[in-house]
């Protein structure tokens, strides 16, 4: 069994098929380490086999993904939440303009049944004040239109 060294990187290195990045821990074969960018402080000698250091070097670099897709995941929920709550002062504001507008409606159905009464009021006068003169008027032309079909029915066009 190769001795296991953990080693911390100073720059960007691929190990295995994984890619790492500056800071990152990883475990390897003590071989390997001349063929890394390697802070020279930070090598461990660890008694893990190849497969083990393989094992965990993965798992850092799962935790290292979930951890970057919980932090935008994060960040999107901070942007939907802002946007909703935008939402939310918008409908506020159209429910507000919503009331004002069913006021000015109500107050415009008042003024107008007011003066459909003024109106009836005052056809109802018109008709007091006109009622005779329109009544003799009519009667005139009843008298008028008899007289003339009177006339008119008694001769006959010869021919």
């Amino acid at each position: 069994m190769d001795k296991q060294v953990t080693v911390t990187l100073s720059g960007p290195a691929k190990v295995g098929s994984a890619w790492f990045m500056p800071g990152d821990q990883v475990t390897v074969d003590e071989a390997l380490v001349s063929q890394l960018p390697v802070d020279p402080g930070a090598v461990h000698i660890s008694t893990m086999s190849s497969a083990e250091a393989i094992d965990v070097a993965v798992a850092e670099r799962l935790d290292a993904a979930v951890y970057d897709a919980t932090a935008a995941l994060e960040g999107q929920l901070a942007v939907s939440q802002a946007r909703a709550t935008g939402a939310e002062q918008q409908c506020d504001a159209l429910r507000v303009r919503g009331t004002e507008l069913e006021a000015m409606l109500a107050g415009v159905q008042t003024e107008r049944d007011t003066l459909q009464v003024r109106v009836a009021e005052l056809e109802s006068q018109l008709a007091a004040a006109t009622g005779p003169q329109l009544a003799s008027g009519k009667d005139v032309a009843d008298t008028e239109a008899a007289k003339v079909r009177k006339a008119t029915s008694g001769k006959e066009t010869k021919g």
